[in-house]
């Protein structure tokens, strides 16, 4: 029977037809997670004792999963690549520095695979091919490898048991691969280390000779660096979309720290032709976790220690144009899944659905039911009562993979937010921006006859009076209270139903943070 055949056609999202594992035990905690972007059963796990190991999680036909004594063995590879030998030549009496696989990903053509580690922020490049091929504690060297490839450094203790006579390099926490201007674009690589820096890497230019050995010269292959921000980068992204004041969309790399900063970088090279854009937000009063362009490039999210999604409009990077709360603890991962909608990975381990404008919790995804290829325990579905660390997508958006304090990577069934009519829906998806004059002249006759002029003001107004009512925003509130008193006005004489929307299907078929509550009990 073919995978598509074993996949639900009739939308029900029985679990049993699921291709795929529910869980992947790995030999260590998992750090990282990145997905093959080309064949959907494939992800590598960055782990904690500073190895890379890659696992296919394809059901294996031949294997009775109701049998105890059948196990599932999806280790394909495993590369020790930030192991502490590789980082001291000293006597074995010393102590040598703890090392751990930080972060991973693919590139955007699947060939490679980056590796970012610690202590001292190594960057390494691995042949994906052979990485993909079966071979346990395989000893297989890196394409390249790049010592010291944080932008940052610090100056450690003479008195330091951990002392090289060098400057201490940070880890590298982040890695992002991404094409400039989209598909047809240069490839480049963002890395962000442990305090404060940014690097952008001409992957083209790397190998070979990088330098001595904690070398503060800038390595071959980094073409653009900075050190702006104040701590850690918890986050980067680039939005391919030409938008935004003076159209530099395309020319702006995001990144999130933790000092409360959200910082816009000039990807520009020509410094000396064009003016250098790079800024930063303002400092905000609560830290910055993570971030997530949607709105087609008009809007940049970011998921906060305190739990409320902190919203930017494009071009205004001074402050928040808007702020939705409703999570209970931080939220640590967020990933994309439209322009309207995201996924949110929080401290209490529940991964949520929210709609961005109008703001909107759908519900929960792992839920642990019908929808869910997981077994319905308790453990299981709230991560152990773990955050959840990280979130992506594999090639087929049939699976979001999550990662939390412990020895494995769960898989969770997105078949679910997947919908059919998501390309009829897409004019009627994109209600509630605040600079969208341009969109209201372009949507359907037919939709602006059923939502009348002032559907979109309706829709944040009312999401404000319902989740910001503790926010001293009371100004607000006020407004938008007039809002939807003329808005009354107009839906009464309105007799034509609202059309449905693809979120509207999704909540439906979504379960609620209540109803998980009670099916825990």
């Amino acid at each position: 029977m073919s995978r598509k055949e074993k996949i639900d056609e009739d939308g029900n999202g029985n679990a049993d037809d699921s291709p795929y594992v529910s869980r992947i035990e790995t030999s260590y905690q998992p750090m990282d997670i990145a997905f093959h972007p080309h064949r959907d059963n494939l992800v590598a796990a960055a782990l904690v004792d500073g190895s890379l190991e890659v696992h296919d999680f394809r059901k294996d036909e031949d294997i009775d999963p109701t049998d105890s004594d059948d196990d599932y063995e999806s280790l394909l590879s495993s590369l020790s690549l930030h192991a502490s030998s590789a980082y001291t030549n000293k006597s074995p009496s010393k102590k040598t520095p703890t090392a751990s696989c930080k972060c991973v990903a693919f590139s955007p053509d699947g060939t490679k695979i980056y590796t970012g580690g610690s202590p001292y922020g190594d960057l390494c490049a691995v042949d994906a091919e052979r990485a993909c091929t079966f071979s346990a504690d395989s000893k297989n060297e890196p394409l390249w490898r790049i010592q010291s490839a944080t932008a940052s450094m610090d100056l450690i203790d003479s008195s330091s048991e951990y002392n090289t006579g060098k400057s201490k390099h940070n880890p590298l926490v982040a890695l992002y691969p991404f094409r400039k201007d989209g598909e047809a674009g240069t490839p480049l690589l963002a890395t962000g280390d442990d305090n404060c820096g940014i690097r952008i890497w001409d992957e083209r230019l790397c190998g070979g000779s990088s330098g001595s050995n904690f070398s503060n010269k800038r390595p071959k292959g980094c073409v653009l660096e900075w050190t702006e921000q104040d701590d850690y980068i918890s986050g980067i992204e680039y939005s391919p979309h030409n938008n935004g004041k003076n159209h530099d969309g395309n020319n702006i790399l995001l990144a999130t720290s933790a000092d409360g900063s959200l910082g816009v970088y000039d990807l520009r090279m020509n410094k000396g032709a064009v003016a250098d854009t790079t800024r930063k937000s303002d400092h905000l009063d609560d830290e910055l976790l993570s971030l997530c362009v949607l709105k087609s490039g008009k809007k940049v999210v970011c998921g906060t220690q305190t739990g409320a999604l902190s919203i930017f409009s494009w071009g205004t990077w001074g402050d928040i144009s808007d702020r939705f709360p409703g999570h209970p603890s931080s939220v640590e991962a967020l990933l994309k899944v439209d322009e309207n909608t995201v996924l949110t990975g929080s401290s209490d381990g529940l991964i949520r659905v929210v709609q961005i404008h109008p703001d909107k919790l759908l519900g929960v995804l792992n839920d642990g039911d019908k929808h869910s290829n997981v077994n319905s325990n308790n453990d299981h579905d709230s991560h152990g009562g773990y955050p959840v660390e990280k979130l992506a997508y594999n090639s087929n958006r049939d699976i979001v993979g999550s990662v939390t304090h412990d020895d494995c990577v769960r898989l969770w069934d997105a078949r679910i937010l997947k919908d059919d009519d998501d390309e009829d829906d897409s004019d009627n998806d994109d209600v509630g921006d605040d600079d969208d004059e341009e969109e209201d002249a372009q949507k359907p006759a037919a939709a602006a006859k059923s939502t009348g002029p002032n559907k979109a003001t309706m829709s944040k107004g009312s999401t404000h009076e319902k989740y910001n009512s503790d926010d001293e925003w009371e100004d607000m509130e006020d407004d938008d209270q007039n809002d939807d008193d003329d808005d009354s006005d107009d839906d009464s004489d309105d007799s034509e139903p609202e059309e449905e929307t693809a979120n509207d299907r999704r909540k439906k078929r979504l379960k609620t943070e209540k109803e998980k509550f009670f099916d825990d009990l």
